[in-house]
């Protein structure tokens, strides 16, 4: 398939009808007694929401649909003509359309309002294209924001802003939340940008005057509106080189660069506005092959404002243990009370069971739980302490001499959790994404054959799969003006030692065997700082 440009298709008529319905709606609506000739340029007029919408009357024929109870709002004195209030009616039956956050496959994408409704499962540009047609057909001024990569994670997302009258302006996602709760308020983002219809004025003059203008930063018609979303800091920055024109600030996408903004190059400095803090940054420019080049070093923006340089220093060393790949977020707090604190217990001919160790109480993700007899037992047993239950998704036994046991058999397990799905072989299947919940009156008793004496039992909590994994093979880098690959270790237990790295430098940790969820950070003090 290929894409028709708007001037070849869009008619005359069409365009006539869409300005005089638009200047209707305008002047008529009491939800847009607000906006002015520019807004109303910018949020009513336009005859489209995004490129590659099908040129149709889409404002008319979903004007009536999905209307909920916005036309019952000028009953109220105080929602008549209140704009929020009507993009939250709408939005009542619209969440209805959409059940699952995240597809995995690739598709052409879907900018038509009757597609998308019936979607069922979509990305977050999809959702958000979805609730920006969605009101826009109705005559609320919604936007489409997003920002370009997340400055601790993967990927870009995209969401929807009410341009709002009588506060600040209110951002969401149409189908996940509600107007007025905060969406993503904790996610760090290094610009946030609105779709509009005149080009950011940095980005054009780079798209046309530098041959080497990155493709990720091809839409140019947006408007920089980082500054709305929360604190940010203008910065100057001498350059190690200044022999190209423009320079790209960048944040960390896995080991790549992703460019967020660019700025011309004067007398060797270059200026940037509105960027967001506590975020890490690399400028590079580009080369003919596309390749990024370095023109400073690594640098962080810290939450004063302050700009925090990271040079590696090969004069001194660190060692380093790591216990994981990828930062811990809060979706693995907010199930907090199904990660408690679980016993261990041994007994020679599976009876009497004598406590022998229990892990850390309060500790979320993996750990190891020391075994304090050291009399061989066949016979082992785990439960989770009273009132409380424990979700493991893998389990390792290591013996006194420090290798690792066997798989034991599972001789005993409260048959009605197995029933309902709850399958104890899930703790040595290789696979930190299944589970098995330990309750506090189950009995799960684990037969190793014949007498053994166990040093420690590691384990890894239910969580998002990112904790180190034995049997998994890891690659750790630093920067030195490049990824430079430092060692490669199969792990042995759930943490990786590296000795005698470079200090004070940008660090990079990656799994080669399992998993995409890999990042940078920086090591201080003995801890891990992710970015």
């Amino acid at each position: 398939m290929r894409p028709q440009y708007d001037i070849r298709t869009a008619t005359a008529d069409y365009l006539i009808w869409n300005i005089d319905y638009s200047f209707d709606l305008w002047h008529t609506s009491k939800f847009l007694s607000y906006l002015d000739f520019e807004d109303f340029c910018e949020y009513v007029l336009p005859y489209k929401c995004v490129e590659l919408q099908p040129i149709n009357k889409w404002k008319e024929i979903y004007s009536d649909k999905h209307r909920g109870d916005m036309d019952l709002l000028d009953q109220f004195s105080d929602l008549q003509d209140n704009s929020r209030a009507a993009v939250e009616a709408t939005q009542v039956n619209l969440k209805n359309t959409i059940v699952r956050g995240v597809r995995i496959f690739n598709s052409i994408p879907l900018v038509d309002l009757k597609a998308l409704e019936h979607l069922g499962i979509a990305t977050c540009q999809e959702r958000a294209i979805l609730g920006l047609m969605n009101s826009r057909s109705k005559g609320l001024p919604v936007s489409l924001d997003m920002t370009p990569i997340w400055a601790d994670r993967t990927n870009p997302h995209y969401w929807n802003n009410l341009y709002y009258g009588l506060r600040n302006n209110i951002y969401y996602d149409p189908i996940f939340s509600r107007l007025g709760v905060a969406h993503n308020l904790d996610n760090s983002c290094s610009k946030i940008y609105r779709y509009s219809y005149k080009p950011d004025p940095g980005l054009l003059d780079a798209k046309l005057n530098d041959p080497h203008f990155p493709e990720t930063l091809s839409n140019i018609f947006v408007r920089d509106v980082t500054s709305e979303y929360g604190r940010t800091q203008d910065i100057e920055i001498k350059l190690n080189s200044s022999r190209c024109k423009y320079a790209y600030l960048c944040t960390s996408e896995r080991e790549t660069w992703h460019p967020v903004t660019v700025s011309r190059i004067r007398h060797g400095k270059v200026s940037y506005s509105d960027i967001g803090v506590d975020i890490l940054y690399l400028i590079v420019s580009y080369d003919t092959d596309g390749s990024p080049r370095p023109l400073a070093h690594p640098f962080i923006v810290d939450k004063q404002g302050k700009i925090n340089w990271i040079d590696i220093d090969k004069e001194k060393t660190v060692d380093m243990k790591l216990t994981r790949k990828y930062p811990a977020f809060q979706h693995i707090f907010k199930i907090r009370d199904r990660l408690g604190r679980f016993i261990i217990e041994n007994s020679p001919d599976g009876e009497d069971f004598t406590v022998q160790g229990a892990s850390p109480d309060k500790k979320f993700l993996s750990g190891s739980v020391n075994i304090c007899d050291t009399v061989a037992k066949r016979f082992w047993r785990m439960r989770a302490d009273t009132n409380c239950i424990s979700e493991l998704a893998e389990l390792y036994f290591y013996g006194r001499d420090g290798e690792s046991l066997f798989n034991p058999v599972i001789k005993i397990c409260n048959a009605e959790y197995d029933e309902n799905g709850n399958d104890p072989d899930n703790l040595f299947d290789n696979d930190p994404l299944t589970n098995f919940s330990l309750y506090p009156d189950s009995n799960t008793v684990f037969d190793f054959g014949s007498p053994v004496s166990i040093d420690h039992v590691s384990y890894i909590k239910r969580g998002d799969g990112n904790d180190i994994c034995p049997g998994e093979t890891y690659e750790l880098y630093y920067w030195d003006d490049k990824w430079i690959l430092y060692d490669t270790q199969v792990a042995a237990d759930i943490y990786l030692d590296f000795k005698g790295l470079p200090a004070d430098g940008l660090y990079y940790i990656k799994c080669t065997t399992s998993g995409t969820q890999n990042r940078i950070f920086i090591y201080r003090d003995g801890q891990v700082q992710w970015y």
